[in-house]
């Protein structure tokens, strides 16, 4: 895919054991890549698939191309066209809040979260955040001035980060009361070069056990972010260590018109570069960089200190014999909650998928293959093209270098 990485900008524009916890993180642990070493890997080795859901078809929610998605212990919040809430069969309940410029209305909805009992929802457009219950219904929102990029509930607070934009707010982090009274702010996370930052990351912020991570897609660092009453640090957890392969200063000095020629002169060079997508449980951290015009899955192994990097996944567990990109294909669509990976794929691709691993079966492996997967030949028999995304529910499995 000679363009993929203008896919994957608009893609996310248009989603520690106690051990660790107790190390000091006043020095980054260590994450080598080598790249001279990139595996295939099979999917059984990382993941048990623990279900798989369809979301409902209905008249008053409109999916179409998936944002995002926030799993819950009862529920799911699809982010696409609607903001759509699901129980956990699937089933459509209601949509939180609607489009506009009215009060309690948004035009943009570039984050969406569950904070205690509300919805909040991150609209970049009307620089405000806005707040709804469960039921969907409109209880306040609150104009924060800033174009902010993504934000998170942490400790009674709210963390926003406000990026892509060219002043002195740039690349910063803000931290509110419950009223959105500012508290406290920090200005100094990783290298400011904000003329080529015009992505929006996959994940800014991702909350492991009692600990806040922080990451941006042209950071080498992701942070901790410690959180006090009426005030925050960061500190760096780990650090991406690419070696002879990450971006030299100089590199940014060039006069560069714009993203595009930026994101090009990086194709055509040697440098590792645009972390993006970050999850982490008690055994493993996982992530995706670009190498020249190739994405790539990392998982790092926190027992041995060791990282692997993985080009494609070799399916041997729902699709039995294809094999898929870890980033273009799997990563994008990952959504992690509770030491489970939630990914998402259009119905269409799951049927075309379903045909190519029957095409490629005998007579007798594909009669073997629906008698060992009753429930994905029921859905593969009733399912249209055009019906809402498929979530395929897996368990991580620890993995070791």
């Amino acid at each position: 895919m000679k363009y993929k990485h203008y896919y994957l900008a608009i893609f996310v524009l248009v989603i520690f054991a106690c051990q660790n916890k107790q190390k000091d993180t006043s020095v980054p642990e260590n994450i080598k890549i080598d790249l001279t070493n990139i595996l295939n890997i099979k999917r059984s080795e990382i993941f048990s698939l623990n279900r798989i859901i369809k979301l409902e078809n209905h008249p008053e929610s409109t999916i179409g191309r998936m944002w995002d998605l926030l799993p819950d212990k009862k529920y799911f919040l699809v982010i696409g066209e609607d903001i759509g809430l699901y129980d956990k069969s699937g089933s459509f309940l209601h949509n939180i809040g609607k489009k506009g410029k009215g009060p309690g209305e948004y035009v943009s909805r570039l984050k969406v979260l569950q904070c205690n009992d509300r919805i909040r929802i991150l609209d970049r457009t009307q620089q405000k955040i806005i707040d709804y219950d469960i039921n969907g219904t409109f209880i306040d929102e609150y104009f924060i001035g800033m174009f902010g990029q993504s934000f998170i509930c942490w400790n009674s607070n709210i963390i926003v980060y406000i990026g892509n934009q060219r002043n002195e707010f740039n690349k910063r982090l803000f931290m509110y009361n419950d009223e959105f009274v500012m508290q406290d702010s920090h200005f100094s996370i990783g290298e400011n070069h904000d003329r080529y930052m015009h992505v929006f990351d996959k994940t800014n912020f991702f909350v492991y056990a009692d600990s806040l991570r922080f990451l941006n897609a042209f950071d080498y660092y992701i942070h901790n972010v410690d959180v006090s009453k009426n005030s925050f640090n960061i500190k760096p957890r780990y650090f991406v260590d690419f070696g002879k392969h990450k971006i030299p200063k100089t590199f940014f000095e060039q006069p560069f018109n714009d993203y595009r020629e930026y994101i090009m002169a990086l194709e055509k060079s040697n440098y590792a570069y645009q972390i993006f997508g970050f999850f982490e449980n008690k055994s493993n951290v996982y992530f995706t960089f670009a190498h020249q015009d190739n994405y790539y899955m990392v998982i790092y192994s926190k027992e041995s200190q060791k990282a692997i990097v993985i080009e494609r996944i070799i399916d041997d567990v729902i699709f039995e014999g294809l094999t898929f990109s870890s980033v273009i294909d799997e990563f994008l669509s990952y959504y992690y909650l509770n030491n489970q990976v939630y990914f998402v794929m259009d119905a269409y691709k799951f049927l075309d998928n379903i045909n190519k691993t029957k095409k490629i079966m005998t007579g007798k492996e594909w009669k073997n293959y629906k008698t060992n997967n009753p429930e994905i030949i029921k859905l593969y028999n009733k399912i249209d093209k055009n019906d809402n995304p498929i979530i395929f529910v897996f368990d991580l499995k620890p993995f070791t270098i």
